[in-house]
C-alpha cells in the first residue's frame, strides 16, 4: 500500500475522531451533577431551579450570531448565564467545555441537557421551557 494513502487515511480518521471527540464528551455530562456555580450566575439567582449557561467566545463567528438573540432572552428575565470561555477558562474546564457555542441546561443542580454549535431563538426557548 503506498506510504502517502496510509498517511491521509490516518489524518482523516484523527480528523474524524477530533471532531466527535467534544460531541461524545458533552453526551457523557448529561445527568451529571452539575459543577459549582461560583463566578458563573448572581448569588441572588443561586436558588432558581433551572439555569441555561451559555459559553461563548469573541472569535467564534457562530457565537456572535448568538448573542443577540441570548442577550434578548436575558433582558426578557429568562434565566441565563453567560460565560466567555476566553476570560473564564477556569469555568469552561469545570463544565468540560471543549467548543463554542456550547449551551448547558442544569435543572435541579443537574445537567440536563447539553446544546453544541449554532441554535436558533426557537431551540433556547424550547430549553428554557
Amino acid at each position: 500500500m503506498n506510504p502517502l494513502l496510509v498517511l491521509l487515511i490516518v489524518l482523516l480518521v484523527f480528523f474524524v475522531l477530533m471532531q466527535l471527540f467534544p460531541l461524545l464528551r458533552a453526551r457523557a455530562m448529561k445527568g451529571q451533577i452539575a459543577p459549582s456555580l461560583e463566578g458563573v450566575i448572581d448569588p441572588a439567582r443561586a436558588g432558581d431551579k433551572d439555569l441555561l449557561i451559555y459559553f461563548h467566545s469573541a472569535s467564534c463567528g457562530p457565537c456572535r450570531s448568538m448573542s443577540e438573540t441570548i442577550d434578548r432572552l436575558r433582558a426578557e428575565g429568562q434565566p441565563i448565564a453567560k460565560v466567555d470561555v476566553s476570560t473564564a477558562r477556569d469555568v469552561a474546564q469545570r463544565f468540560k467545555v471543549m467548543a463554542t457555542p456550547t449551551l448547558l441546561r442544569i435543572h435541579e443542580g443537574r445537567i440536563d441537557t447539553v446544546r453544541l454549535g449554532a441554535q436558533s431563538e426557537r431551540a433556547i426557548r424550547s430549553l428554557l421551557d
